[in-house]
């Protein structure tokens, strides 16, 4: 993943030179699923983005957690969890179509959580990264709206919807 991270990034500091940049910020509803129980998160991105050609971008993003979510286990006791960060690079296909501009993103994402469970107090934590993929729509004011699939690995599911304004 680190060399698939650093390409992509070598990428878009050489394209800095010829392209249009453009930072974004965004407001994250992730949402976790896995066997049957889901939590939700809150998270608050950052984007840098260098457009390559007329249909495809390069995309560095970053967020941190706001929150956590918890559930009642099996056995009563209660799992306290968060996202700590979240950060990836991807790429931006996007059709011209004038106002609103749909388009479709594949990436690497990698993020780190935490969780306690309440009958030990212990807090553990653990990164995983996974490719991701989703679909959005830029509008011509700046706003943007994306559904992502961002890691799917062992029964673990994280999706999520953002809304952002692009800079």
């Amino acid at each position: 993943m680190k060399k698939i991270l650093a390409t992509l990034f070598a990428l878009s500091l050489f394209s800095t030179a010829q392209s249009e940049n453009y930072y974004s910020a965004n407001v994250m509803q992730i949402k976790a699923e896995s066997e049957g129980e889901s939590l939700s998160y809150n998270v608050i991105s950052g984007t840098f983005g260098t457009v390559m050609s007329e249909s495809v971008s390069g995309e560095l993003r970053f967020g941190i957690g706001l929150g956590d979510d918890s559930l009642v286990d099996y056995y009563g006791d209660t799992i306290t969890s968060e996202i700590d960060y979240m950060y990836g690079a991807y790429l931006k296909f996007n059709a011209n179509s004038g106002n609103i501009r749909p388009y479709a993103i594949l990436g690497l994402t990698k993020f780190k959580a935490s969780s306690v469970d309440s009958s030990v107090g212990v807090k553990e934590s653990g990164s995983e990264d996974d490719f991701s993929y989703g679909v959005g729509i830029d509008f011509e004011n700046g706003l943007n709206l994306e559904y992502t699939q961002y890691y799917d690995k062992d029964g673990v599911e994280l999706n999520g919807l953002s809304l952002g304004m692009k800079f």
